[in-house]
């Protein structure tokens, strides 16, 4: 079962995104979350260490845990902004080179939010 939990931790007051995984909780600052990709009746969170996990549920049950540096560019896909190293006609690349799809019907916001973002650095 998905419990998507929202903590600061003590120093940073960094969201934190934490959810149970074959018995065990497993709790991941948001800054270490790359991108999540659902496939089927699973999301799958990568992490900047390169690991993944996989988690029952649905994007949708993540979307609202987490914090506004994330987009959502495809009905698959929702990216951390500062994992993003461009975005160009083919989609965004991010820092590790990892293309990531972006629908038509999420470009523009995608693009849009992306900007704002950069603004806020």
């Amino acid at each position: 079962m998905l419990n998507a939990i929202n903590k600061p931790t003590d120093s940073e007051m960094e969201k934190k995104l934490s959810f149970q995984r074959r018995g065990r909780v497993i709790s991941l600052c948001e800054s270490e979350i790359l991108y999540l990709e659902s496939d089927k009746h699973y999301v799958n969170i990568y992490t900047t260490d390169g690991e993944s996990h996989s988690v029952q549920g649905k994007l949708s049950d993540f979307e609202g845990s987490l914090s506004d540096m994330f987009v959502k560019c495809h009905k698959s896909f929702v990216v951390n902004m500062n994992h993003i190293k461009r975005i160009d006609a083919d989609g965004i690349k991010l820092l590790n080179n990892k293309p990531i799809p972006v629908s038509r019907s999420f470009s523009g916001q995608v693009k849009s939010r992306f900007l704002n973002f950069l603004e806020k650095k």
